[in-house]
Protein backbone atom coordinates (compact mmCIF):
# COMPACT_ATOMS: atom_id res chain seq x y z
CA UNK A 1 0.00 0.00 0.00
CA UNK A 2 1.54 3.30 -1.33
CA UNK A 3 0.51 5.47 1.39
CA UNK A 4 2.87 3.45 4.65
CA UNK A 5 6.15 4.82 3.45
CA UNK A 6 7.77 3.07 6.29
CA UNK A 7 7.70 0.09 8.52
CA UNK A 8 7.40 1.09 12.32
CA UNK A 9 10.79 1.41 14.27
CA UNK A 10 11.80 -1.63 16.17
CA UNK A 11 12.40 0.75 19.41
CA UNK A 12 8.96 1.92 19.02
CA UNK A 13 5.92 0.68 21.00
CA UNK A 14 4.16 -2.01 19.40
CA UNK A 15 1.97 -0.86 16.70
CA UNK A 16 1.07 -1.40 13.17
CA UNK A 17 0.54 1.95 10.76
CA UNK A 18 -0.84 -0.58 7.64
CA UNK A 19 -3.55 -1.70 10.39
CA UNK A 20 -4.42 1.67 11.60
CA UNK A 21 -4.36 3.06 7.68
CA UNK A 22 -6.78 0.02 6.96
CA UNK A 23 -9.62 1.13 9.51
CA UNK A 24 -8.95 4.62 8.38
CA UNK A 25 -9.70 3.80 4.69
CA UNK A 26 -12.45 1.77 5.65
CA UNK A 27 -14.75 5.01 6.85
CA UNK A 28 -13.16 7.39 4.23
CA UNK A 29 -14.59 5.21 0.94
CA UNK A 30 -17.72 4.40 2.72
CA UNK A 31 -17.37 1.16 4.36
CA UNK A 32 -17.98 2.10 7.83
CA UNK A 33 -20.97 -0.39 8.21
CA UNK A 34 -17.88 -3.68 7.71
CA UNK A 35 -16.41 -1.78 11.30
CA UNK A 36 -20.26 -0.98 12.68
CA UNK A 37 -20.36 -5.21 12.04
CA UNK A 38 -17.35 -6.31 13.34
CA UNK A 39 -18.32 -5.43 16.94
CA UNK A 40 -14.87 -3.74 17.61
CA UNK A 41 -15.30 0.01 18.02
CA UNK A 42 -12.16 1.46 17.59
CA UNK A 43 -10.89 4.88 19.93
CA UNK A 44 -8.98 7.62 19.06
CA UNK A 45 -6.10 5.90 21.63
CA UNK A 46 -6.42 2.88 19.57
CA UNK A 47 -4.36 4.92 16.54
CA UNK A 48 -0.58 5.26 17.60
CA UNK A 49 0.69 7.07 14.50
CA UNK A 50 -0.40 10.93 15.58
CA UNK A 51 -1.19 11.55 11.38
CA UNK A 52 -3.54 8.64 12.30
CA UNK A 53 -5.17 9.59 15.20
CA UNK A 54 -5.85 13.09 13.95
CA UNK A 55 -7.56 11.67 10.85
CA UNK A 56 -9.96 9.41 13.08
CA UNK A 57 -10.76 12.11 15.41
CA UNK A 58 -12.18 14.16 12.72
CA UNK A 59 -13.84 11.01 11.18
CA UNK A 60 -15.25 10.21 14.96
CA UNK A 61 -17.05 13.87 15.26
CA UNK A 62 -18.59 13.39 11.84
CA UNK A 63 -19.73 10.07 12.34
CA UNK A 64 -21.12 10.90 15.81
CA UNK A 65 -22.99 13.94 14.40
CA UNK A 66 -24.38 12.10 11.51
CA UNK A 67 -22.04 13.55 8.81
CA UNK A 68 -20.24 11.58 6.21
CA UNK A 69 -16.77 10.73 6.25
CA UNK A 70 -14.89 11.02 2.98
CA UNK A 71 -12.03 12.44 2.22
CA UNK A 72 -13.39 15.96 1.36
CA UNK A 73 -15.86 16.36 4.68
CA UNK A 74 -12.78 14.69 6.61
CA UNK A 75 -10.56 17.15 5.34
CA UNK A 76 -12.79 20.50 5.79
CA UNK A 77 -13.29 19.14 9.64
CA UNK A 78 -9.39 18.74 10.00
CA UNK A 79 -9.09 22.29 8.44
CA UNK A 80 -11.94 23.59 11.07
CA UNK A 81 -10.12 22.52 13.61
CA UNK A 82 -6.05 23.62 12.10
CA UNK A 83 -5.13 19.86 12.52
CA UNK A 84 -5.18 19.48 8.53
CA UNK A 85 -1.55 19.62 8.69
CA UNK A 86 -0.60 17.20 11.67
CA UNK A 87 -2.91 14.97 9.89
CA UNK A 88 -0.02 14.89 6.89
CA UNK A 89 -2.15 16.90 5.36
CA UNK A 90 -4.55 16.38 2.17
CA UNK A 91 -2.46 14.09 0.28
CA UNK A 92 -2.56 11.80 3.34
CA UNK A 93 -6.14 11.89 3.03
CA UNK A 94 -6.19 10.69 -0.62
CA UNK A 95 -3.72 8.03 -0.39
CA UNK A 96 -5.53 6.59 2.15
CA UNK A 97 -8.70 6.28 0.15
CA UNK A 98 -7.40 3.71 -2.30
CA UNK A 99 -7.67 1.11 -0.36
CA UNK A 100 -10.92 -1.11 -0.32
CA UNK A 101 -10.34 -3.50 2.78
CA UNK A 102 -12.98 -6.69 2.70
CA UNK A 103 -15.24 -7.58 5.97
CA UNK A 104 -12.77 -9.70 7.10
CA UNK A 105 -9.73 -7.71 6.84
CA UNK A 106 -11.07 -4.94 8.82
CA UNK A 107 -11.84 -7.33 11.45
CA UNK A 108 -8.75 -8.86 11.42
CA UNK A 109 -7.13 -5.00 11.44
CA UNK A 110 -9.42 -3.90 14.08
CA UNK A 111 -8.15 -6.91 16.31
CA UNK A 112 -4.70 -5.76 15.89
CA UNK A 113 -5.34 -1.79 16.86
CA UNK A 114 -7.27 -3.28 19.60
CA UNK A 115 -4.59 -5.64 20.82
CA UNK A 116 -1.54 -3.39 19.89
CA UNK A 117 -3.13 -0.52 22.37
CA UNK A 118 -3.25 -3.00 25.47
CA UNK A 119 -0.04 -4.34 25.09
CA UNK A 120 1.01 -0.22 24.97
CA UNK A 121 -1.36 0.24 28.27
CA UNK A 122 0.70 -2.70 29.97
CA UNK A 123 4.07 -1.54 28.75
CA UNK A 124 2.75 1.80 30.46
CA UNK A 125 1.40 -0.48 34.01
CA UNK A 126 5.03 -1.90 34.02
CA UNK A 127 7.01 1.31 33.83
CA UNK A 128 4.28 2.44 36.92
CA UNK A 129 5.05 -0.73 38.83
CA UNK A 130 8.79 -1.14 38.56
CA UNK A 131 9.06 2.68 39.86
CA UNK A 132 6.78 1.87 42.71
CA UNK A 133 8.59 -1.49 43.61
CA UNK A 134 11.88 0.93 43.74
CA UNK A 135 10.13 2.36 46.58
CA UNK A 136 10.81 0.38 49.97
CA UNK A 137 8.60 2.38 51.70
CA UNK A 138 5.92 0.81 50.44
CA UNK A 139 4.45 -1.70 51.74
CA UNK A 140 4.52 -5.03 49.61
CA UNK A 141 0.22 -5.48 50.45
CA UNK A 142 0.23 -1.86 49.20
CA UNK A 143 2.00 -2.64 45.85
CA UNK A 144 0.57 -5.87 44.85
CA UNK A 145 -3.09 -4.09 45.23
CA UNK A 146 -1.56 -1.49 43.32
CA UNK A 147 -0.39 -3.27 40.64
CA UNK A 148 -3.75 -5.58 40.01
CA UNK A 149 -5.49 -2.10 39.59
CA UNK A 150 -3.44 -1.10 37.11
CA UNK A 151 -3.59 -3.91 35.32
CA UNK A 152 -7.21 -4.32 35.95
CA UNK A 153 -7.78 -0.75 34.80
CA UNK A 154 -6.21 -1.95 31.57
CA UNK A 155 -8.22 -4.82 31.10
CA UNK A 156 -11.46 -2.81 31.87
CA UNK A 157 -10.75 -0.67 29.01
CA UNK A 158 -10.19 -3.13 26.63
CA UNK A 159 -12.66 -6.17 26.97
CA UNK A 160 -15.39 -6.21 23.96
CA UNK A 161 -18.54 -5.66 25.15
CA UNK A 162 -21.84 -7.41 23.38
CA UNK A 163 -25.43 -7.25 23.89
CA UNK A 164 -26.78 -9.75 26.37
CA UNK A 165 -30.43 -11.42 24.96
CA UNK A 166 -32.84 -12.39 27.73
CA UNK A 167 -33.42 -15.98 25.20
CA UNK A 168 -30.25 -16.89 26.46
CA UNK A 169 -30.05 -14.74 30.06
CA UNK A 170 -33.41 -16.55 30.59
CA UNK A 171 -31.59 -20.10 29.98
CA UNK A 172 -29.02 -19.26 32.25
CA UNK A 173 -31.45 -18.84 35.24
CA UNK A 174 -33.01 -21.93 34.16
CA UNK A 175 -29.93 -24.02 34.74
CA UNK A 176 -28.80 -22.08 37.89
CA UNK A 177 -32.34 -23.24 39.62
CA UNK A 178 -32.58 -26.70 38.39
CA UNK A 179 -49.67 -15.43 25.83
CA UNK A 180 -50.24 -13.76 23.32
CA UNK A 181 -49.14 -9.72 23.10
CA UNK A 182 -51.78 -7.48 23.98
CA UNK A 183 -51.67 -5.25 20.59
CA UNK A 184 -54.10 -2.53 20.42
CA UNK A 185 -52.85 0.20 18.10
CA UNK A 186 -54.88 2.86 19.15
CA UNK A 187 -52.08 5.26 20.20
CA UNK A 188 -49.69 6.91 18.11
CA UNK A 189 -46.80 5.41 20.38
CA UNK A 190 -45.69 2.20 22.01
CA UNK A 191 -47.64 0.60 24.83
CA UNK A 192 -46.87 -0.29 28.39
CA UNK A 193 -49.22 -2.33 31.23
CA UNK A 194 -50.00 0.81 32.45
CA UNK A 195 -53.21 2.56 31.06
CA UNK A 196 -53.12 6.08 32.43
CA UNK A 197 -49.63 6.57 31.61
CA UNK A 198 -50.51 5.40 27.79
CA UNK A 199 -53.03 7.51 27.72
CA UNK A 200 -51.46 10.96 29.50
CA UNK A 201 -48.14 10.36 27.06
CA UNK A 202 -50.00 8.86 24.12
CA UNK A 203 -47.59 5.85 24.11
CA UNK A 204 -43.85 5.65 24.13
CA UNK A 205 -43.21 8.13 20.88
CA UNK A 206 -40.83 7.45 17.84
CA UNK A 207 -38.09 10.04 17.45
CA UNK A 208 -38.97 11.04 21.76
CA UNK A 209 -36.42 11.50 24.37
CA UNK A 210 -38.22 10.37 27.30
CA UNK A 211 -36.24 11.31 31.00
CA UNK A 212 -37.71 9.28 33.68
CA UNK A 213 -35.87 10.72 37.46
CA UNK A 214 -36.10 10.32 41.06
CA UNK A 215 -33.65 10.06 44.40
CA UNK A 216 -31.80 6.79 44.21
CA UNK A 217 -32.96 4.07 45.51
CA UNK A 218 -36.58 4.47 45.07
CA UNK A 219 -36.95 2.03 42.10
CA UNK A 220 -36.23 3.76 38.86
CA UNK A 221 -34.54 0.93 37.46
CA UNK A 222 -36.97 -1.75 38.69
CA UNK A 223 -40.01 0.40 36.64
CA UNK A 224 -37.09 1.07 33.96
CA UNK A 225 -36.26 -2.62 33.19
CA UNK A 226 -40.05 -3.27 32.94
CA UNK A 227 -41.16 -0.43 30.84
CA UNK A 228 -38.22 -1.99 28.79
CA UNK A 229 -39.89 -5.21 28.39
CA UNK A 230 -43.62 -3.97 28.19
CA UNK A 231 -42.92 -1.92 24.77
CA UNK A 232 -41.15 -4.60 23.73
CA UNK A 233 -43.53 -7.28 24.47
CA UNK A 234 -46.35 -4.86 22.87
CA UNK A 235 -44.63 -3.47 20.28
CA UNK A 236 -43.14 -7.15 18.93
CA UNK A 237 -40.40 -4.89 18.19
CA UNK A 238 -37.15 -5.56 20.55
CA UNK A 239 -35.44 -3.29 22.76
CA UNK A 240 -32.42 -2.65 23.92
CA UNK A 241 -31.33 -1.86 27.19
CA UNK A 242 -28.17 -0.04 27.90
CA UNK A 243 -27.37 -0.33 31.68
CA UNK A 244 -24.38 1.73 33.32
CA UNK A 245 -24.19 0.59 36.89
CA UNK A 246 -26.33 -3.13 37.12
CA UNK A 247 -25.37 -6.40 35.30
CA UNK A 248 -27.74 -8.22 32.91
CA UNK A 249 -27.73 -10.50 36.02
CA UNK A 250 -28.90 -8.49 38.40
CA UNK A 251 -31.95 -6.42 35.70
CA UNK A 252 -32.80 -10.09 34.77
CA UNK A 253 -33.36 -10.76 38.57
CA UNK A 254 -35.71 -7.81 39.02
CA UNK A 255 -37.53 -8.62 35.32
CA UNK A 256 -38.21 -11.99 36.52
CA UNK A 257 -39.08 -11.15 39.87
CA UNK A 258 -41.61 -9.00 38.26
CA UNK A 259 -43.12 -10.94 35.88
CA UNK A 260 -43.37 -14.31 37.82
CA UNK A 261 -45.47 -12.71 40.52
CA UNK A 262 -47.78 -11.41 37.69
CA UNK A 263 -48.88 -14.54 37.02
CA UNK A 264 -50.36 -14.15 40.52
CA UNK A 265 -52.76 -11.29 39.64
CA UNK A 266 -52.91 -12.19 35.95
CA UNK A 267 -52.81 -16.42 36.22
CA UNK A 268 -54.03 -18.31 32.91
CA UNK A 269 -57.81 -18.98 32.35
CA UNK A 270 -56.62 -23.19 31.11
CA UNK A 271 -54.79 -23.32 34.57
CA UNK A 272 -52.39 -24.97 33.31
CA UNK A 273 -49.26 -22.87 35.10
CA UNK A 274 -49.51 -22.90 38.99
CA UNK A 275 -48.70 -19.41 40.01
CA UNK A 276 -45.69 -18.63 42.27
CA UNK A 277 -44.57 -15.51 44.05
CA UNK A 278 -40.83 -15.11 43.93
CA UNK A 279 -39.50 -12.44 45.49
CA UNK A 280 -36.79 -10.69 44.50
CA UNK A 281 -34.63 -11.99 47.75
CA UNK A 282 -35.71 -15.72 47.17
CA UNK A 283 -34.28 -15.74 43.84
CA UNK A 284 -30.90 -14.66 44.60
CA UNK A 285 -31.03 -16.85 47.78
CA UNK A 286 -31.97 -19.35 45.60
CA UNK A 287 -29.05 -18.52 43.09
CA UNK A 288 -26.66 -18.64 45.70
CA UNK A 289 -27.70 -22.38 47.03
CA UNK A 290 -27.75 -23.45 43.16
CA UNK A 291 -31.37 -24.05 43.75
CA UNK A 292 -34.58 -24.31 45.19
CA UNK A 293 -35.87 -26.83 47.76
CA UNK A 294 -37.54 -29.43 46.60
CA UNK A 295 -41.05 -28.81 47.90
CA UNK A 296 -41.05 -25.66 46.23
CA UNK A 297 -38.29 -26.07 43.03
CA UNK A 298 -41.49 -27.18 40.34
CA UNK A 299 -43.91 -24.02 41.44
CA UNK A 300 -40.80 -21.90 41.45
CA UNK A 301 -39.53 -23.15 37.85
CA UNK A 302 -42.94 -23.44 36.35
CA UNK A 303 -43.54 -19.80 36.89
CA UNK A 304 -39.79 -19.52 35.97
CA UNK A 305 -40.44 -20.44 32.50
CA UNK A 306 -44.04 -19.50 31.86
CA UNK A 307 -44.36 -16.32 32.32
CA UNK A 308 -44.35 -13.69 29.23
CA UNK A 309 -40.42 -13.33 29.25
CA UNK A 310 -39.94 -16.47 28.53
CA UNK A 311 -42.80 -16.06 25.69
CA UNK A 312 -40.84 -13.60 24.09
CA UNK A 313 -37.66 -13.37 25.13
CA UNK A 314 -36.16 -12.41 22.02
CA UNK A 315 -37.59 -9.16 22.78
CA UNK A 316 -34.90 -7.60 25.01
CA UNK A 317 -31.59 -7.14 24.39
CA UNK A 318 -28.94 -5.90 27.28
CA UNK A 319 -25.33 -4.61 26.82
CA UNK A 320 -23.82 -4.08 30.38
CA UNK A 321 -21.10 -1.66 30.51
CA UNK A 322 -20.23 0.61 32.80
CA UNK A 323 -17.93 3.30 30.47
CA UNK A 324 -20.47 3.22 27.28
CA UNK A 325 -21.05 5.77 25.33
CA UNK A 326 -23.38 7.57 23.18
CA UNK A 327 -21.50 6.47 19.87
CA UNK A 328 -21.18 2.57 21.37
CA UNK A 329 -24.77 2.62 21.90
CA UNK A 330 -25.87 4.34 18.65
CA UNK A 331 -24.12 1.67 17.30
CA UNK A 332 -26.25 -1.79 18.68
CA UNK A 333 -28.96 -0.04 18.66
CA UNK A 334 -28.39 0.22 14.71
CA UNK A 335 -27.28 -2.55 14.42
CA UNK A 336 -30.77 -4.00 15.97
CA UNK A 337 -32.75 -2.50 13.42
CA UNK A 338 -30.71 -3.56 10.56
CA UNK A 339 -31.21 -6.78 11.93
CA UNK A 340 -34.77 -6.86 12.96
CA UNK A 341 -36.21 -3.77 10.91
CA UNK A 342 -37.30 -1.83 13.84
CA UNK A 343 -36.24 -1.06 17.43
CA UNK A 344 -39.66 -0.61 19.88
CA UNK A 345 -37.33 1.66 22.91
CA UNK A 346 -33.43 2.32 23.59
CA UNK A 347 -33.76 2.89 27.21
CA UNK A 348 -30.02 4.38 29.31
CA UNK A 349 -29.47 3.45 32.73
CA UNK A 350 -28.46 5.78 33.66
CA UNK A 351 -27.73 9.39 32.66
CA UNK A 352 -25.44 10.87 34.32
CA UNK A 353 -23.00 7.69 34.21
CA UNK A 354 -23.02 8.52 29.96
CA UNK A 355 -20.10 9.29 28.56
CA UNK A 356 -19.89 11.75 25.72
CA UNK A 357 -17.85 10.60 22.91
CA UNK A 358 -13.84 10.86 23.77
CA UNK A 359 -13.20 13.73 21.15
CA UNK A 360 -15.40 15.73 23.08
CA UNK A 361 -14.27 15.42 26.42
CA UNK A 362 -10.57 17.77 26.01
CA UNK A 363 -11.57 19.78 29.53
CA UNK A 364 -15.04 21.38 29.91
CA UNK A 365 -17.25 21.41 32.71
CA UNK A 366 -19.71 18.44 33.56
CA UNK A 367 -23.10 20.23 33.00
CA UNK A 368 -21.74 20.52 29.51
CA UNK A 369 -21.24 16.71 28.61
CA UNK A 370 -23.92 15.98 30.23
CA UNK A 371 -25.47 18.68 27.72
CA UNK A 372 -23.94 16.81 25.02
CA UNK A 373 -25.03 13.43 26.16
CA UNK A 374 -28.92 14.49 26.48
CA UNK A 375 -28.48 16.08 22.72
CA UNK A 376 -26.83 13.07 21.40
CA UNK A 377 -29.70 10.41 22.38
CA UNK A 378 -32.04 12.65 21.30
CA UNK A 379 -30.47 12.59 17.95
CA UNK A 380 -30.30 9.19 17.95
CA UNK A 381 -34.04 8.47 18.93
CA UNK A 382 -34.43 10.99 15.46
CA UNK A 383 -32.53 8.56 13.16
CA UNK A 384 -33.78 5.36 15.06
CA UNK A 385 -37.23 6.40 14.87
CA UNK A 386 -37.99 4.84 18.09
CA UNK A 387 -38.60 6.45 21.97
CA UNK A 388 -35.25 6.21 24.26
CA UNK A 389 -35.95 6.63 28.09
CA UNK A 390 -33.27 7.63 29.91
CA UNK A 391 -33.03 7.15 33.45
CA UNK A 392 -31.83 10.21 35.45
CA UNK A 393 -30.77 10.58 39.20
CA UNK A 394 -31.69 13.75 40.55
CA UNK A 395 -29.92 16.80 42.80
CA UNK A 396 -29.06 16.84 45.89
CA UNK A 397 -31.15 20.06 46.31
CA UNK A 398 -34.82 17.98 47.05
CA UNK A 399 -32.49 16.44 49.69
CA UNK A 400 -33.11 20.15 51.42
CA UNK A 401 -36.54 20.90 50.60
CA UNK A 402 -39.21 20.19 53.33
CA UNK A 403 -41.50 19.37 50.13
CA UNK A 404 -39.63 16.33 48.57
CA UNK A 405 -42.33 16.64 45.25
CA UNK A 406 -40.01 16.66 42.46
CA UNK A 407 -39.62 19.79 40.16
CA UNK A 408 -38.18 20.26 36.66
CA UNK A 409 -35.44 22.39 38.30
CA UNK A 410 -33.97 18.86 40.23
CA UNK A 411 -32.95 17.61 37.07
CA UNK A 412 -28.78 16.88 38.17
CA UNK A 413 -26.28 18.60 36.33
CA UNK A 414 -27.62 20.25 33.28
CA UNK A 415 -30.56 22.36 32.40
CA UNK A 416 -30.45 21.15 29.17
CA UNK A 417 -31.73 17.63 30.22
CA UNK A 418 -35.50 19.77 30.47
CA UNK A 419 -34.70 21.56 27.37
CA UNK A 420 -33.88 17.93 25.16
CA UNK A 421 -36.50 16.03 26.35
CA UNK A 422 -39.65 15.80 25.31
CA UNK A 423 -41.50 14.28 28.58
CA UNK A 424 -39.94 14.53 32.39
CA UNK A 425 -41.58 11.89 34.18
CA UNK A 426 -40.42 11.94 37.88
CA UNK A 427 -40.86 8.66 40.23
CA UNK A 428 -42.20 9.98 43.61
CA UNK A 429 -42.67 8.29 46.94
CA UNK A 430 -44.91 10.80 48.77
CA UNK A 431 -44.51 8.42 51.79
CA UNK A 432 -40.85 8.63 51.58
CA UNK A 433 -39.55 12.17 53.15
CA UNK A 434 -36.58 10.97 55.17
CA UNK A 435 -33.87 8.81 53.55
CA UNK A 436 -33.13 7.58 57.32
CA UNK A 437 -36.82 6.24 56.82
CA UNK A 438 -37.00 2.48 56.65
CA UNK A 439 -38.79 0.96 53.47
CA UNK A 440 -42.23 -0.53 53.74
CA UNK A 441 -42.83 -3.80 51.29
CA UNK A 442 -45.35 -1.65 49.70
CA UNK A 443 -45.65 2.20 48.87
CA UNK A 444 -48.51 3.76 46.67
CA UNK A 445 -46.16 5.84 44.22
CA UNK A 446 -46.55 8.57 41.88
CA UNK A 447 -45.16 8.77 38.54
CA UNK A 448 -45.41 13.08 38.09
CA UNK A 449 -45.49 13.65 34.29
CA UNK A 450 -44.11 17.64 34.66
CA UNK A 451 -43.44 18.36 30.88
CA UNK A 452 -45.32 16.80 27.88
CA UNK A 453 -44.65 18.16 24.09
CA UNK A 454 -47.58 16.12 22.86
CA UNK A 455 -50.24 16.28 25.79
CA UNK A 456 -51.09 17.22 29.10
CA UNK A 457 -48.99 16.67 32.31
CA UNK A 458 -50.42 14.67 35.62
CA UNK A 459 -49.56 11.88 37.94
CA UNK A 460 -49.91 8.15 37.65
CA UNK A 461 -50.45 6.23 40.70
CA UNK A 462 -48.85 2.69 40.72
CA UNK A 463 -48.28 0.78 43.86
CA UNK A 464 -44.77 -0.79 44.24
CA UNK A 465 -44.40 -4.16 45.40
CA UNK A 466 -40.69 -4.16 46.32
CA UNK A 467 -40.37 -7.85 47.71
CA UNK A 468 -41.40 -8.55 43.96
CA UNK A 469 -40.09 -5.14 42.05
CA UNK A 470 -43.35 -4.84 40.32
CA UNK A 471 -44.92 -1.55 39.81
CA UNK A 472 -49.02 -2.56 39.62
CA UNK A 473 -51.30 -0.56 37.81
CA UNK A 474 -53.96 1.38 40.05
CA UNK A 475 -56.07 1.91 37.60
Amino acid sequence: MRFLTKPPSSSAPPHDPQAEAYVLSAYLTGRADLIEDADIHPKPEWFYESTHREIFMAIHHLHHHGSSTDGVTVAHRLRETDSLKRAGGENKIALLTEAFPTATQIRGHLKILKDYHTRRGLLKVGVVITEEAKKTSSSIRDLLSHAEEEIMSVSDTNLGTKSHDVIDLLGEKSDSLSGTPDLSGVLEGRECDYGQLNTLLGGFRPSNLVILASRPGEGKTSLAINLAFQVGYRSQHPVLFCSLEMTHSELMNRLIASECTRLVDFPPSDGSIRPQPMPLSTLYEALIANGFQSDVQEAYLDALMNNRVASRSDILHIIDKPDLDVTEMHIHARRLKKKSGRVGMVVVDYLQLVRAPSVLRRGGKRYEEVGEVSRSLKKMAKELECPVLAICQLSREIEKREDKRPLLSDLRESGSLEQDADSVIFLHDPSYGNRATERPDSSNIELVVLKNRHGKTGRVKLTFDRPHQRFKPND
